[in-house]
């Protein structure tokens, strides 16, 4: 038992690890990152986008069972490889940096003109 495996140890073992079981929202957001099959126990994460790695499952021993096995199976592996992260790749900070850099600062950033306001009638 590890009581909390830090941020670089817990990331470790999302690369290692098999498949991650529960109802964790890492399991929704970051397991994709390393293509790490995830079986979503109950409705915890209901509403939540999910990404094909995730296998959602009721909270009961036969539903738990077979999503595992799923999740582990080869073709269920290699149909999520390089699916991606729909909550994104890693590079935001540098893609909104970009961003922000080719935006001309100025008034006309902050002031809006007249004809620049809509009027409900």
């Amino acid at each position: 038992m590890v009581p909390n495996f830090g941020r670089v140890g817990y990331y470790s073992m999302l690369d290692h690890a098999l498949a991650l079981v529960g109802n964790s929202s890492s399991g929704i957001i970051e397991a994709a990152s390393f293509a790490l099959p995830v079986v979503n126990i109950g409705d915890r994460q209901r509403g939540r986008l999910a990404g094909p790695n995730v296998i959602h499952a009721r909270p009961d021993q036969a539903a738990i069972g077979a999503a595992i096995a799923t999740a582990t199976s080869p073709q269920f592996r290699a149909q999520i490889k390089g699916a991606g992260n729909i909550y994104g790749d890693g590079h935001a900070a540098r893609v909104i940096v970009e961003r922000l850099a080719s935006v001309e600062l100025g008034q006309q950033l902050i002031m809006k003109t007249f004809h620049d306001i809509a009027f409900e009638a």
